[in-house]
């Protein structure tokens, strides 16, 4: 009898899992994705530097490939140009330590 409820609780647990990863696809698939010209104005430099950064793998911005056309989620573009900014009160601070 421990035995079968272990079992429940384990299937009970997949489930659950099973469907918040069909919600976060959900939510992914319904993501917009930009091209690498409407993701180069969001970051304001030229495609052909965005081009360099994703060959040398230099900032992780986790191009979505399918054939020759490279797809960029808008949210990973924002959190890139979050990341980059600082406030002016933290520069400040750096600056003179």
């Amino acid at each position: 009898m421990l035995f079968i409820s272990a079992f429940r609780n384990k299937a009970i647990r997949f489930k659950a899992t099973r469907h918040n990863r069909k919600e976060q696809m959900t939510n992914v698939l319904l993501e917009p994705l930009l091209d690498r010209k409407m993701a180069a104005k969001l970051l304001n430099v030229s495609p052909g530097t965005l081009a360099v950064w994703d060959s040398t793998k230099r900032y992780n911005l986790q191009p979505l490939r399918a054939g020759n056309r490279v797809r960029y989620r808008r949210s990973v573009l924002e959190d890139f140009l979050n990341r980059q900014v600082q406030p002016a009160h933290e520069r400040q601070a750096g600056n003179i330590l």
